[in-house]
């Protein structure tokens, strides 16, 4: 059974949102229905460290905004390892498997800013929310 009310998202979510980066949509009310994985989290957190971001006040309010930021479980770590053949040829992250490993574990659809994810089939809805690269 799909849950309707939640969506996972993807932590290029929260780092686009934190850059204020144009979007197909508008996320922000996505976030009050958004799961999130500890493991998004982290990359959440090593994006900013990487970009010299020192302000985290504005990321730390999208990430408390969610419904649920969850740890991730053993069930979940070997799928995102197991998909890792099926999605190398993408270039798919760690923490890209583990995102729809949680969307998939969950039942729930995930929202990316990343087009590549449309290429691999993993029984997860993927909505790319990302612009066209010009």
């Amino acid at each position: 059974m799909v849950n309707v009310e939640l969506v996972v998202l993807d932590s290029s979510i929260i780092l686009a949102l934190t850059n204020h980066e144009p979007l197909k949509m508008d996320m922000l009310p996505f976030l009050s229905r958004g799961v999130m994985s500890t493991v998004g989290v982290a990359e959440v957190y090593s994006k900013l460290t990487e970009w010299k971001i020192q302000d985290t006040g504005p990321t730390d309010a999208l990430l408390a905004a969610l419904a649920r930021i969850v740890p991730l479980t053993f069930q979940q770590a070997r799928f995102s390892g197991e998909m890792r053949v099926r999605t190398s040829h993408v270039g798919l992250s760690l923490g890209d498997r583990v995102c729809l490993a949680l969307a998939s574990d969950l039942g729930m659809e995930v929202y990316t800013k990343d087009g590549d994810w449309l290429k691999v089939d993993v029984g997860v809805k993927v909505h790319h929310v990302g612009l066209p690269r010009s």
